[in-house]
């Protein structure tokens, strides 16, 4: 098994506007995890059959640290400052969060298949 781990890749840009103190930024993020953990249960029946491959027992279940995620995710942020005691701060965030994996105890619909798992990130 192998331990869990992100990798984030992050670029952002900052513009002053004006002759005051006003900035507007544009932050760009992107992050990848590996090896993360999930659970399935390797006895469950195969494919097309209803037979377990030992029919003595019901679930096996096993750890594995085989799942991975995928995340990016575009910040839009505005920062004005019109008087000297007053300041307003805006901030828009658009993301997207993809993985095939909802945690260490859920398991797969599909435990011969698991490709089928990638989708949307839980919340």
């Amino acid at each position: 098994m192998t331990f869990p781990y992100l990798l984030q890749g992050n670029f952002e840009v900052e513009r002053k506007l004006g002759k005051g103190e006003n900035y507007f930024s544009v932050d760009l993020t992107t992050v990848r995890g590996a090896h993360l953990y999930r659970m399935r249960d390797i006895n469950a029946p195969l494919p097309g059959t209803t037979v377990r491959p030992d029919p003595s027992i019901l679930n096996l279940d096993q750890f594995e640290s085989a799942s991975s995620s995928r995340s990016k995710s575009m910040t839009l942020a505005l920062h004005l400052h019109p008087r000297r005691n007053f300041s307003f701060y805006c901030q828009y965030i658009l993301s997207r969060s993809m993985d095939d994996t909802s945690g260490i105890f859920t398991l797969p619909a599909n435990n011969s298949e698991l490709r089928s798992e990638w989708g949307r990130s839980g919340l």
